[in-house]
């Protein structure tokens, strides 16, 4: 196993090697991810496609996260939560929009998941102050739209009492 930056991975440096070569090659087939695996021997094409998309990708941007990243990140994954899932692709592809800057989804995730109750807590916060300004604003005549509104849902309405009998 390779050492990369530290850490140990499956593939190889001369596999990178070759899966970069490959990628050149093949980057506007449908299947490149397959064909590239026939070259590049004991690996199949989801490694491979994970492999490129998260770490050999040249549009990759290698740098940390900005703050304004983070917080877009933040306010992003309150809009594209659907169901308890977060579509990643959206986020990550509106940050490039936005930042000109491409991240993977890794990093995004990993930025994400361990801050999460961190973050969802700021952002309520923030949105809470969002509607005491609305509140006065409305009072003297004003409505002003808030950017970021909450997409937390509480599941009990009161508080769930223990009935022993």
């Amino acid at each position: 196993m390779a050492s990369f930056n530290g850490h140990f991975t499956l593939i190889a440096i001369d596999s990178d090697m070759l899966i970069t070569y490959y990628m050149e090659q093949f980057k506007s087939y449908r299947d490149r991810y397959s064909r590239v695996s026939r070259f590049v021997p004991n690996y199949i094409g989801s490694q491979i496609c994970c492999r490129w998309k998260n770490y050999l990708d040249p549009r990759l941007c290698k740098s940390p996260l900005t703050d304004e990243e983070k917080d877009f990140i933040v306010s992003r994954a309150h809009v594209y939560k659907a169901s308890d899932t977060i579509l990643w692709k959206c986020i990550i592809h509106d940050l490039e929009k936005e930042f000109g800057r491409t991240h993977s989804e890794n990093k995004v995730r990993n930025f994400w998941h361990p801050n999460k109750r961190y973050y969802i807590n700021k952002y309520v916060k923030i949105v809470e102050q969002n509607k005491e300004g609305k509140e006065a604003l409305k009072n003297n005549g004003i409505e002003k739209l808030t950017v970021l509104e909450p997409r937390i849902e509480h599941k009990f309405r009161e508080a769930y009492r223990m009935r022993p009998y």
